[in-house]
């Protein structure tokens, strides 16, 4: 009789308000979280120790769903942080897919592999995982420092009508996607069909491509964020003081890469970006001691050495 008394008390405790967290995941990426036959939603439970439960009966603001979390503080914050890395790899993996089937023709990317300090250096097989000594980075195209860009077709600023994509720079380190959202809803520029915000190790690079509906919004967008504060964007409702940076946004290179002739500038730049065969990715892989340097889309070949 003690002993289930015991237990009572102790199921009670754990199930009170203090001991209780909700995370709202948006309806498209319920799925996700619960896996086939709830192999997903189990397995981060089992990791992280917690209760998790999708409240499959109630819908928030903006088609959002919450999760309780059931736990101690740590308990709970493992939790979260397994559901919000599962729900990044989807949606970078969705952000993909979508341009390999040709809604957006195609990314251009890097992919560099370097050896770690006091690492012997040594040719990878092509794309496989990272390995002792050998650390494995995906860089966009938008991540690179463009010093000409701004004084280069200046007509062409504000994009094409099918230029939806635009890429931010410069976003606290607590942004988180639903974050930006509903900064660009109060904007004006509610009409967003993707975001995908950047990371390297789990923590964000304050750097995010946003796909929209419309062009219009897309401008609007790009006009209203470029040159504002970073301390502007509310971050988990609270406005981060601390962030001293302006933003930074032009219309997305890597997607007006991997369109080639049909984009803004009129011409396949990847071409221009490769060099005669290949001469810049291998100055690129020399110049920063790479063991390994690619340019890759979706729907291309993949070059480097």
């Amino acid at each position: 009789r003690e002993r289930s008394k015991s237990r009572s008390r102790s199921r009670s405790r754990s199930s009170s308000p203090a001991n209780r967290a909700t995370v709202e995941v948006s309806h498209s990426l319920i799925g996700i979280l619960i896996g086939r036959g709830g192999d997903t939603i189990r397995a981060i439970s089992k990791e992280s120790g917690a209760r998790i439960e999708v409240c499959k009966d109630e819908v928030l603001e903006q088609d959002q769903r919450p999760v309780r979390i059931w736990g101690s503080p740590e308990v709970i914050a493992k939790a979260k942080q397994l559901i919000e890395e599962t729900l990044n790899r989807s949606r970078e993996r969705r952000f993909e897919e979508r341009r390999s089937a040709g809604d957006d023709d195609g990314l251009a990317e890097f992919f560099a592999e370097r050896p770690s300090a006091g690492a012997p250096a040594r040719s990878p097989p092509r794309r496989s995982p990272p390995r002792d000594g050998v650390l494995n980075e995906k860089i966009y195209i938008d991540e690179c420092d463009m010093p000409y860009r701004p004084n280069f077709l200046l007509e062409h600023e504000d994009g094409l009508p099918t230029d939806l994509e635009i890429f931010v720079r410069g976003l606290p380190a607590a942004c988180a996607e639903r974050d930006l959202w509903e900064h660009l809803c109060r904007l004006g520029a509610a009409d967003v069909k993707e975001i995908l915000l950047l990371r390297r190790q789990r923590q964000s690079k304050g750097m995010a491509y946003v796909v929209f509906n419309r062009h219009d919004h897309a401008t609007l967008a790009k006009h209203r964020l470029n040159g504002a504060p970073a301390a502007s964007v509310v971050c988990g409702g609270q406005a981060p003081h601390d962030e001293r940076g302006l933003l930074m946004v032009r219309f997305s290179e890597s997607e007006r890469c991997a369109k080639g002739p049909s984009s803004a500038y009129g011409q396949a730049v990847l071409g221009k970006v490769l060099g005669s065969k290949g001469a810049n990715i291998q100055a690129i892989s020399d110049g920063v001691g790479a063991t390994s340097v690619r340019l890759t889309g979706a729907g291309m070949r993949h070059f480097g050495f």
